[in-house]
């Protein structure tokens, strides 16, 4: 092992050092090779991303259009929960994002649809402690997505390699993508790995940077503080910005995550996206509230992750009726606040063959999500036809 300390710098220089792993603030793994990740690293830096200046604008472009009522059409982003590497050919990937597509497509045609892939990146997920109980033998480290180590006992060490495979395989499916359908697919994930994202930032016009991992990149709902080093990357990058929200959000954060993430107060750059469920009609109203105070001409999402529970056994379910019972409130409450709900951020799957989801109370899932259960797509069929006039 390198016993040296490298500098990690990002790609571009306005921005400082990538800050070292402190899992209960930051949640960044603990690589125990630095200069491996410096190398990694350094390959990032040369490697060509899935969003471009143009796909960003674009995507800037119909959300500010969105927030301002030019238009009135929703936004609907899909896609896997955690994102396999290594697993599937980028010609299989691809051809389920595409699937997705249509889907969500045809849910609402012939009006269009801002649609945007949950993928191309999401491969890296937050988990609530540094280490999981191993089975046998004491602590062992989390399974923290494909990007970062795998979900084998075997496989747990953090592998800086793993990072660079990840955006390969998202370059890969852009590639298939582009040549199936002649344009690019809007992609969007979870700005967690600082090493991933860093290592992307690219510059932009007039001393800007963007990151080109992905045309709409989020805080989750653990790491939404304002004064966080994923809230500084997120403040500093063109792209337009998603912030996750949950039960335990404040109108002080909402009020400062705002003024941190869109000082100049441009239309359609937040997307809000409410994990705070129908069993907190308080916080609901008071975040929604907030957002109209302070947040004018953003963008309002529902997120699955609202209408998650854990059973007695520690099993995660999502009932599809909860779901949709879910988003009628969020729409509900938001048209009480003077807002619109603008969308749905759903965790999907496509294959017939999975429930993960539940169809019905008191029913169980038959397979276990990828971190999280996801719809199959006669799931995701559903939940849209029967929610699609709250977002029109």
């Amino acid at each position: 092992m390198n016993t040296t300390t490298p500098v990690l710098r990002a790609a571009h220089p306005q921005h400082p050092p990538l800050p070292p792993p402190d899992y209960a603030r930051n949640y960044q793994p603990s690589y125990p090779d630095r200069a491996a990740l410096a190398a990694a690293m350094a390959t990032l830096r040369q490697a060509a991303g899935v969003a471009t200046p143009a796909t960003i604008s674009a995507l800037q472009h119909d959300l500010a259009a969105l927030a301002t009522g030019r238009l009135r059409t929703p936004l609907i982003i899909t896609g896997r929960c955690a994102e396999p590497v290594g697993h599937e050919n980028a010609a299989t990937i691809a051809g389920q994002s595409l699937r997705c597509r249509e889907l969500v497509r045809s849910a609402f045609a012939p009006l269009a649809v801002i649609d945007v892939e949950r993928g191309r990146g999401q491969n890296v997920k937050p988990r609530s402690t540094p280490a999981g109980q191993h089975a046998t033998n004491g602590s062992l480290a989390p399974y923290m997505g494909d990007a970062i180590n795998g979900a084998p006992e075997s496989e747990r060490t953090p592998d800086p390699q793993r990072l660079v495979q990840a955006a390969q395989q998202a370059l890969a499916v852009e590639q298939v993508l582009r040549q199936r359908i002649g344009r690019h697919r809007y992609a969007a994930h979870e700005a967690l790995s600082l090493a991933y994202e860093y290592s992307l930032l690219r510059a932009g016009s007039n001393g800007t940077c963007y990151a080109a991992s992905g045309d709409l990149l989020w805080l989750g709902n653990r790491t939404n503080d304002p004064d966080g080093p994923h809230a500084a990357l997120l403040a500093d990058i063109t792209n337009p910005v998603g912030v996750k929200i949950g039960p335990d959000i404040t109108p002080a954060r909402i009020c400062a995550l705002a003024r941190q993430l869109n000082p100049h107060h441009i239309p359609g750059r937040i997307t809000w996206m409410i994990r705070i469920g129908t069993g907190r009609p308080d916080t609901l109203r008071a975040a929604l509230g907030a957002i109209r105070q302070h947040a004018s001409h953003t963008l309002v999402l529902y997120d699955i992750h609202g209408a998650t529970r854990v059973s007695m056994d520690g099993t995660k379910i999502r009932e599809v009726h909860a779901v949709i019972q879910d988003i009628a409130a969020t729409a509900a409450a938001a048209q009480a606040a003077g807002l619109k709900l603008h969308g749905l951020h759903l965790e999907t799957i496509m294959d017939d063959t999975r429930l993960e989801c539940t169809d019905r109370p008191g029913q169980l899932p038959q397979h276990a999500g990828g971190i999280d259960p996801q719809l199959n797509p006669q799931q995701l069929r559903q939940v849209l036809a029967a929610t699609a006039r709250y977002l029109l």
